[in-house]
């Protein structure tokens, strides 16, 4: 049984107005459950005379992020007191979420935006998309189980992928030796692979990899029906929010950290960095490629030395997270938590 001091059950109560207010189409249900397992830790407000002005929480998530399964941080559920808005207080809110993740030694967090633009502004960038183009015809679906994956199979998944994402405004074309290299790193950790194709078996309408108990990646031009498919083999499916704009933005807390993980293209480089929140971020820094003597992160150290790459704290993530394949690269990551 968890135990709260009173002090922070009358915050919690606050805090729950508050999101009442920021998000009145939530129901009763969704409010308690969200709170249900809330940290103290996790929670950044503001203040004035009593009256709390803004919040915003953390919550971890599971993802697997530049090739590794690992726990990452989300900022949810940022909002404003209705009665001062327009104040400047999400930008506190959000700073000091920052800084928090910040002094955990976090690389990175994300957000499932309700405005993509609107996070921008923060240093976050789009990192991942879901395509909400829904098939015509008949629902009926047939889900195929393989053991291996054939060369023919292999074309028809990346004919269906760059499909889905011809749309989309920076769109990551998939090669055969792309989905090949991901099927391969899956094979290893013995999971299973799937299509689902409709009722004619004429048009594959998903490919899926998943486990025991959880879809871990899939190329779909029929969010809805992937959904229900994996709804009736009793597997968890991610609640994305479908159509042309991302459902994740990712932005770096620490920019040491994230190159730290980064998986870096050349040996070495300089690289400066501009950060207008996190002021600890605005470095130059060298970073060299990771050797097997220091197992499997980059060193990264303070620089005088002339700058091979300037970015800023955004152009930065979208390097790391995306790829470039000239310094970082190319990766896909997944998100696999419901909000």
């Amino acid at each position: 049984m968890k135990k709260h001091n009173p002090n922070f059950l009358n915050l919690l109560e606050q805090l729950k107005s508050l999101y009442k207010d920021g998000f009145p189409k939530d129901k009763e249900e969704f409010v308690e459950h969200f709170f249900s397992d809330i940290k103290k830790g996790n929670i950044f407000c503001i203040e004035e005379k009593g009256e709390l002005l803004g919040a915003g929480y953390i919550k971890y998530k599971n993802a697997r992020l530049l090739s590794e399964k690992q726990k990452v941080p989300y900022l949810v559920a940022i909002s404003t007191n209705s009665q001062h808005r327009n104040k400047g207080i999400s930008k506190l809110v959000i700073s000091g979420l920052f800084y928090k993740l910040y002094d955990r030694g976090e690389a990175f967090c994300f957000l499932n935006p309700f405005d993509s633009n609107f996070y921008k502004k923060f240093g976050f960038t789009d990192v991942s998309f879901c395509c909400n183009e829904i098939l015509n015809g008949n629902k009926n679906i047939e889900l195929k189980v393989y053991s291996t994956i054939t060369e023919p199979l292999i074309a028809q998944v990346v004919k269906l992928h760059n499909k889905s994402v011809k749309n989309f405004s920076n769109k990551q074309i998939l090669t055969k030796s792309d989905l090949n290299k991901k099927v391969a790193e899956f094979n290893a950790e013995k999971c299973s692979f799937a299509t689902i194709e409709n009722c004619s078996g004429k048009a594959m309408s998903a490919f899926c990899i998943f486990n025991d108990t959880e879809l871990l990646y899939y190329i779909t031009d029929d969010i809805e029906l992937l959904k229900n498919c994996f709804k009736l083999q009793g597997l968890k499916f991610t609640n994305l929010f479908c159509g042309s704009t991302p459902y994740i933005q990712a932005r770096i807390v620490s920019v040491m950290a994230a190159l730290e993980k980064s998986v870096l293209l050349k040996d070495s480089f300089v690289i400066k960095v501009t950060d207008s929140i996190i002021e600890e971020n605005n470095k130059v820094l060298e970073v060299l490629k990771c050797k097997e003597s220091r197992g499997n992160r980059n060193e990264v150290r303070v620089s005088d030395k002339r700058c091979d790459i300037e970015v800023d704290i955004s152009a930065l993530t979208s390097l790391i997270l995306v790829g470039d394949g000239v310094n970082f690269k190319k990766q896909t990551n997944y998100f696999l938590d419901m909000y």
